[in-house]
């Protein structure tokens, strides 16, 4: 029986199916085109059936397997194909709902590869119960395709059915209106019910457990602060003891004292601390510890903490040298009597900041009159640091006198240029406050060996009130929020975005755990020869005991690295809660620091300061990346600060030390160095000027100075991810990461270069497997076939087969990949120098022996041998400028570079420069509205009119700056009116919002036609957007038979189309259009018929196809900018006239031009767009002209058509 899917349900079962020979067919069809099943994976039609029933349970519980079936039946498959996944679905639906071991095994494994899951598990459930509305309403759209019903009412009510949690009722009655069903019994709501049932109690369960474990951590974590806190408290105490002594003094350091504590404890600095810590104070109970009771404590700064800075500041004020008077011919330094009126005037800012940077004014100005100055710095980092710990103030707690003098001054001044401080005078560049911060600059790399933030609370409030800033400087900040800041905060709002670099942090975790691996093995094993050298001092052999415990503590930091410590589900150790809680609280001083580790918006947040605005927008819409990008931090500070307390404290480690000693007790250094560890980990390490070398101070400082300009922005808009991303690559690149070039290994040790010698070989291996595995002859540095495709590898096809499906496409990664692009290029680059003489594993010869071992990794025989591939160089381009992706103009950039690489063309012309310029321009402003990416993957998943991506070019410049604009909007194209050549279906429906009659089609103007490919004739097309919005998985099209062939022998994109056609974009995807029509049938057809070309050599074939490629290319400008071709529309007779003008070469124009005034009077054509006259004369220049212009061949492709030209 053909429709088996009719039989009385309750006889619908597992023993009357595998009897059906017709169900067992459309199953085994089914699964081999939808799913990626070869024959073979069928043993019996057990197998068939339990296959069957594996799909479309996750089906009910997986929005990947649900949207992938919608996405098969619309666009994927045929109408017997459609008919069939009808009949599957209706059987699975009507059967009785069978329980047991194998259903629950189904389920669960559809649940645990669903995204909503794991936002179930957060919300007990709820949030997945939604989503099963939500999957309820795709399968709705999944019947509506199956039907053929109308494509118009699919999103309308795909967008209703998940609002109203899902219409099962409406599912019944397409069933009845398409004739699916027949009978009139009602759906057995069996295995919605069960799938629901089972996948939100998943997460109510898993997400219950989670918050059990968190609600434990946060109590035990907040028995460590509160030890802590107690600890902190004695301390201050012990100190306040010293502090009252230089208060009770009479002595100029006691006065000064008394100034600094009435100038703090009048300003802003300190009462909202007192006031935070009062509000805390009354929280604390005995019950919460369940210790003694807690008197006078404070979670931030209290009176006695207010004492001991002001103590603090005023001895190390009344420690620094005076000023200098003047300075004698032979250098010596004459300074103010220490005491006198001249002295006391300056400031405590002022004063160390003069004995920081050494007289840094003085020597300049000195310097320019020749004069040596005999430098006598006034003040050493020891007896700074001397004096910090003995009244127990952290560095970051005295940089709060700095901050409030530097905002008093500039409350009472206006503008800091009229501060007289000797530093500042002699500065020439930039603004007042770009002034202020290079000083602060220059103050912290003094300071550096003590770690800590001194200047961290007067950067903000130089930004934050504005300081040095006039009238003008405020529009500039203004302009600032708008065109550089909010806009580079809203370019990651997107859940992709957050996807991918979630990815990324648990790649970099691994490499990270090879890193600490390789250290600490090298460590331990030279550690215990040095210490065990009785031959050396016993200096020698500390040292060697040092790294045995250095290397200890790598190889733990290792193994917690690879169990994922505090990365799973939102869970971290006590430790790790209780030390966040300690960074942030301000009563260690520290708390400035904490805002820049765990600062929004990650390397954004570096950009963006505290701003309100659009700016205080992009950082609340930057949630989940903030979430994301704070639990790495929060992990990797944890770790690197417990390996270092292992080393400098023998016998504790972060847990101990934090219980038993106190947060206080770490060493301000080691802290420092964890947080630095923790931003490189996340690629938005700074304070390069700090660091040696010409990469540090030079190119670094460089980069980010331009990407933090209002231009600069539009071209790197991530500076400091850009150069972290250039060291991650360097350091762990085989070889070279050995070599401290300028400085970019920044004094790191030979363990530290081992470390990573490990983790880039080993990461590099990985990806030459991937390489061999899920890649083939035809896929570049970063495409992988997927596992479950018919170029996958069978051992991965079990477990992702109903959430990928089988389509032969492939997956272009290059933006999950992120810094390892690089690691994948090279991987790629390798593999193709193998020999790939068969597809055995690689034998490498030992030299100079017969041995041999094998490397395991497959050959490919079909790897193209000795031709010049330009997709590599390609590749390698992106690889190394992938920070500039996120902008949208670094395919334009490797588009020139390349493009000149190829054609040999400038692209330097003031027309070519303009046509960039708006591009560049349009990208800007796109930026703004990236996030309009969900709706548009969104409308993708629904409706397949919106899954061809639209053509954004246009004749005018206008309309080509619009259409850029606002490409992140789902759009659909209008194919009215297009040229015949373009093959476009013109029946696009649009999507009517909300069935309220209105049709949406896209933003801004129409869009006439598919973006072109020379690859195929059907445009440009998404597939699966929520695997990409989810996952970050980018998945291709399947290649057409000679893309495969293109790929294979290196042709790059530039080398399929035609020379541009300056001033209109428009004509170029017209040339694009027509190229893919000549491809798809003389070229394929050459590519697999011809004789000549099958027998040839891989060289050979590549020069056969460029050539055949020029042909075809002279052909597709020619169809497009003949002038014939425009009718009798002067118009258009005009535009390609001079689309043709501007292509020839710039000699050969002005010699038109020369030529038009000769005969005309003086009259310039291209005033009065006379391109045809122009032409006019090109073809009748005499013959001698013409074969010089025919000799040089880059002229040949544009006068080719020309009378006589030929």
């Amino acid at each position: 029986m053909q429709n088996y899917n009719l039989h009385d349900p309750k006889k619908l079962n597992k023993e009357f199916l595998i009897g059906n020979k017709n169900f067992l067919n459309d199953a085994r069809g089914f699964l081999i085109e939808r799913s990626g099943y070869e024959t073979s994976d069928f043993k019996s039609d057990d197998d068939v059936y339990d296959a069957f029933m594996q799909h479309f349970r996750r089906q009910n519980v997986n929005e990947f397997t649900a949207t992938r079936d919608l996405i098969y039946a619309q666009t994927l498959t045929d109408d017997n194909g459609r008919a069939r996944m009808g009949r599957l679905m209706d059987t699975f639906d009507h059967m009785d709902g069978e329980l047991g071991w194998k259903a629950a095994g189904d389920y669960l494994g559809g649940v645990f590869t669903a995204p909503s899951t794991y936002a179930g598990i957060f919300s007990f459930g709820s949030a997945k119960v939604g989503a099963l509305a939500a999957q309820q309403g795709v399968k709705f759209g999944i019947r509506q395709a199956l039907s053929g019903a109308a494509r118009g009412a699919i999103p309308a009510l795909l967008i209703d059915a998940p609002a109203a949690a899902g219409t099962i009722a409406a599912q019944e009655q397409v069933r009845k209106d398409t004739g699916i069903k027949e009978k009139g019994e009602g759906i057995d709501f069996t295995k919605v019910g069960t799938g629901a049932a089972i996948s939100a109690l998943t997460s109510g369960i898993v997400g219950g457990g989670i918050g059990s474990r968190q609600a434990y951590t946060g109590f035990q974590s907040e028995k460590i602060v509160m030890n802590t806190l107690l600890k902190q408290k004695a301390k201050t105490e012990a100190a306040h003891v010293e502090s009252l002594k230089v208060f009770n003094s009479k002595s100029l350091v006691g006065k000064k004292a008394k100034e600094i504590k009435n100038k703090l404890a009048l300003k802003e600095t300190i009462p909202e601390a007192l006031e935070k810590g009062k509000k805390l104070k009354a929280k604390i109970t005995k019950q919460q510890i369940k210790q003694t009771p807690i008197e006078n404590i404070s979670a931030t700064i209290d009176s006695q903490t207010l004492d001991n800075i002001a103590a603090a500041g005023a001895k190390i004020y009344d420690s620094i040298k005076p000023r200098v008077k003047e300075v004698l011919p032979d250098g010596t330094l004459v300074r103010y009597t220490k005491g006198s009126k001249e002295d006391l005037k300056e400031r405590f800012s002022s004063r160390i900041t003069r004995a920081l940077l050494d007289h840094k004014s003085v020597l300049s100005s000195k310097a320019e009159q020749g004069i040596a100055v005999k430098k006598d710095a006034s003040i050493d980092i020891a007896t700074i640091e001397s004096i910090l710990k003995k009244h127990n103030v952290s560095l970051e707690q005295l940089g709060l006198i700095y901050a409030e003098e530097i905002s008093e001054a500039g409350r009472k001044l206006g503008t800091q240029s009229k501060l007289k401080r000797s530093v500042l005078q002699k500065i020439k560049e930039g603004s007042v406050q770009y002034e202020l911060l290079k000083e602060m600059n220059d103050i912290d790399g003094a300071l550096q060996s003590l770690g800590g933030d001194f200047t961290a609370k007067a950067r903000t409030k130089v930004q934050d009130e504005k300081i040095g800033l006039d009238v003008m400087g405020m529009a500039g900040r203004v302009i600032d929020q708008v065109a550089v800041k909010g806009r580079v905060g809203l370019m990651t709002i997107q859940a992709v975005t957050t996807a991918r670099n979630t990815t990324n942090g648990y790649m970099r975790n691994y490499t990270y755990a090879l890193d600490n691996l390789g250290s600490g093995l090298y460590n331990t094993i030279g550690g215990n020869f040095k210490k065990l050298n009785f031959l050396k001092d016993a200096d020698y052999r500390d040292e060697g005991r040092r790294a045995v415990r250095l290397g200890v503590a790598q190889l733990k930091t290792s193994a917690q690295a690879a169990l994922l410590r505090d990365l799973v589900l939102g869970m971290t150790s006590v430790e790790t809660a209780a030390l966040e809680k300690l960074f942030r609280n301000p009563a260690f001083g520290k708390s400035e620091q904490a805002k820049e580790l765990f600062k929004e918006m990650g390397d954004i947040g570096n950009l963006t300061g505290t701003e309100g605005g659009l700016t205080a927008i992009a950082r609340k819409l930057n949630f989940l990346n903030t979430m994301s990008d704070n639990m790495f931090k929060r992990a990797i500070f944890s770790r690197e600060l417990n390996k270092l307390v292992q080393v400098a404290y023998p016998g504790k480690n972060l847990k101990t030390k934090l219980i038993e000693d106190g947060f206080q007790s770490i060493d301000d250094k080691l802290t420092a160095k964890a947080m630095e560890q923790a931003l490189e980990f996340t690629y938005q390490a700074g304070k390069f000027h700090k660091k040696e070398g010409w990469f540090n101070k030079i190119f670094a400082n460089g980069v980010i100075a331009f990407g933090q300009s209002k231009l600069g922005s539009l071209v790197v808009p991530f500076p400091r991810y850009l150069i972290n991303q250039l060291r991650f690559s360097y350091e762990h690149t085989p070889l070279l990461g050995m070599v401290n070039i300028g400085g970019i290994l920044n004094k790191s040790t030979t363990a530290d270069r081992v470390g990573k010698q490990l983790g880039g070989i080993t990461t590099l291996y990985a990806f030459m497997q991937m390489r061999a595995n899920l890649g083939t002859e035809d896929t570049g540095a970063f495409e992988f076939y997927s596992p479950t495709g018919p170029e996958g590898d069978s051992r991965f096809k079990g477990a992702m087969r109903n959430v990928i499906g089988s389509t032969g496409g492939y997956f272009d990664l290059k933006a999950t990949l992120g810094p390892y692009a690089f690691t994948a290029w090279f991987a790629d680059f390798l593999y193709r120098m193998m020999p790939h003489q068969d597809a055995t594993t690689y034998k490498f010869k030992i030299p100079a022996t017969e041995k041999e071992f094998d490397i395991f990794i497959k050959q490919n025989p079909r790897i193209a041998k000795g031709i010049q591939n330009n997709r590599i160089r390609r590749d390698l381009g992106y690889a190394l400028t992938g920070g500039l992706g996120r902008a949208g103009t670094a395919s334009d950039i490797l588009d020139i570079g390349i493009d000149k690489f190829i054609n040999g063309t400038s692209l330097a012309t003031e027309r070519k420069a303009g046509e960039y310029f708006y591009k560049l321009l349009a990208n800007a402003l796109n930026t703004y509205t990236v996030g309009a990416g969900v709706i548009k993957d969104t409308a993708a998943i629904i409706s397949p009119d919106f899954r061809k991506v639209p053509n954004n070019t246009d004749v005018s410049v206008l309309g080509y700056f619009a259409k850029q604009a606002t490409r992140a909007f789902p759009q659909i194209a209008d194919a009215t009116g297009v040229d015949s050549f373009k093959g476009i279906d013109n029946d696009v429906d649009g999507m009517n919002v909300f069935n309220t009659g209105f049709v949406y089609k896209g933003v801004g103007p129409d869009r006439k036609g598919f973006s072109a490919t020379p690859y195929r004739s059907t445009g440009i097309t998404y597939v699966n957007p929520l695997l990409k919005q989810a996952t970050g998985f980018f998945e291709q099209e399947e290649k057409t038979f000679a893309q495969k062939e293109f790929d294979r022998l290196g042709f790059d994109y530039l080398e399929l189309i035609p020379r541009r056609v300056q001033d209109d974009t428009e004509l170029n995807n017209d040339q694009k259009q027509v190229m893919s029509n000549i491809i798809e049938s003389t070229i394929t057809n050459y590519i697999a018929y011809d004789t000549g070309y099958k027998k040839a050599s891989d060289i050979v074939k590549r020069r056969l196809l460029k050539m055949a490629l020029s042909s075809a290319k002279q052909t597709a400008r020619q169809i497009v900018l003949d002038p014939k071709g425009a009718g009798n529309s002067y118009t258009e007779i005009r535009r390609k006239n001079k689309a043709v003008f501007y292509s020839l070469p710039q000699d050969l124009q002005k010699e038109l031009q020369e030529q038009y005034k000769t005969q005309n009077n003086g009259e310039d054509f291209i005033d009065i767009e006379d391109f045809g006259g122009a032409l006019a004369i090109l073809e009748q220049m005499p013959s001698k002209r013409r074969k010089a212009f025919l000799s040089d061949p880059n002229y040949q492709d544009v006068l080719k058509g020309f009378k006589g030209f030929n």
